[in-house]
């Protein structure tokens, strides 16, 4: 389901990713909004997550995309809606499988802009696996 949140907050927006089958993409249009939507997501209550194996290690998590986006966060994004994602857990060096509890969960995903347009010259086009998507 395509959601667009249009002239809100980042706040408004993680309400709606709260139970979506999709991971939620923010796009920030500079650093400073980028630090500003990580801030408002920590306040509330999400965990920003380092690597994909913390994806599912609390219900509400953002994690930071930049231009040099480890592939494995993409793999998680396209897998997410299925209702069964598998990662290669690199700290554990084994193959992990996780089922999404998608009625108390949510994902985030938070780009600056550029780097959207980077990744998606890349191949990595976002947009296109994402659910709903907000921009200030």
């Amino acid at each position: 389901m395509k959601t667009k949140v249009k002239n809100t907050s980042v706040s408004r927006f993680a309400e709606v990713v709260v139970g979506q089958k999709e991971v939620g993409l923010a796009i920030a249009k500079n650093e400073a909004e980028l630090s500003l939507m990580q801030k408002k997501l920590k306040n509330d209550g999400f965990c920003k997550v380092e690597t994909v194996s913390d994806i599912f290690k609390s219900p509400k998590v953002f994690f930071v995309v930049k231009e040099t986006m480890d592939k494995d966060f993409y793999d998680v994004m396209v897998q997410y809606p299925s209702g069964q994602v598998e990662i290669f857990d690199k700290q554990v060096m084994r193959q992990q499988i996780f089922l999404p509890d998608y009625d108390n969960s949510a994902v985030i995903c938070i780009v600056e802009i550029n780097s959207l347009n980077t990744l998606k010259k890349r191949g990595f086009n976002l947009l296109s696996i994402v659910g709903p998507a907000f921009q200030y």
